[in-house]
């Protein structure tokens, strides 16, 4: 997953990892980003390499968007 999410984050520029924590099989990611697009395009990449990945929660922060995406394998409840 971490491979996977480096890989997306690259082609995302300007979005940096603020936490990340593991639990219950998923990756969860709080992230900043310039604007709401830039999340939803990593998440998009994310879903294409294979995996599932939600956008759980976003806000207008300081310079930018903040937003949690969860991560997990195709077919994980």
């Amino acid at each position: 997953m971490l491979g996977a999410f480096a890989e997306a984050r690259n082609s995302v520029p300007g979005t940096t990892v603020q936490a990340m924590s593991f639990h219950d099989g998923a990756l969860v990611l709080k992230l900043a980003a310039p604007d709401a697009d830039a999340l939803d395009r990593l998440s998009q990449l994310l879903r294409t390499g294979g995996w599932q990945a939600d956008l759980t929660s976003g806000n207008v922060g300081s310079g930018g968007y903040q937003g949690s995406i969860r991560v997990r394998p195709l077919g994980a409840s």
